[in-house]
C-alpha cells in the first residue's frame, strides 16, 4: 500500500521489518507491487490494491474472488480491517511528513540489495 499511495515512510518501515523477518529482497519487491508467489496472498494483495485504488468501492465478484482463495468471513472482515489501518498509517505519515528513521527506501527505486537477505 505504501508504494501505491508514495509514502516512502511506510515504505521503509515495511523493508526495515521485512528483513527483519527474512524476508527477501525478491519478496519484498513482488509484495510492494502487490503481488505475490502464494496464489491466497496474491489474492489478498490485489483486493487491497482495488480497495484502496476505487476508495472502498469494490466489485462482489472481488470479495467472492477472495472466498474462492480460502479467506472466511471473518478472515476478509480483518483484511478490510487491516486496509484500513494501513490507509490511516500511510495517510498520517504523508501528512505530517513524518522523518524517515530507517533506510531510505524511495517508491521510484528497487530495494537495494545490502536492506535484505
Amino acid at each position: 500500500m505504501a508504494q501505491l499511495l508514495g509514502c516512502e515512510y511506510m515504505l521503509s518501515v515495511a523493508a526495515a521489518v521485512g528483513t527483519r523477518e527474512g524476508l527477501s529482497s525478491e519478496e519484498f519487491e513482488v509484495a510492494r507491487n502487490a503481488e505475490s508467489h502464494d496464489p491466497k496472498i496474491a489474492q489478498a494483495l490485489r483486493f487491497a490494491k482495488r480497495m484502496v485504488e476505487n476508495h472502498g468501492h469494490v466489485e462482489a465478484s472481488e470479495v467472492a474472488a477472495l472466498h474462492e482463495a480460502g479467506y472466511g468471513d471473518e478472515e476478509i472482515v480483518e483484511l478490510i480491517g487491516a486496509i484500513a489501518l494501513n490507509l490511516f498509517r500511510n495517510y498520517f505519515n504523508l501528512a505530517v511528513q513524518t522523518e524517515i528513521d530507517f533506510p531510505l527506501i524511495r517508491v521510484t527505486e528497487p530495494l537495494p540489495k545490502a536492506a535484505a537477505r
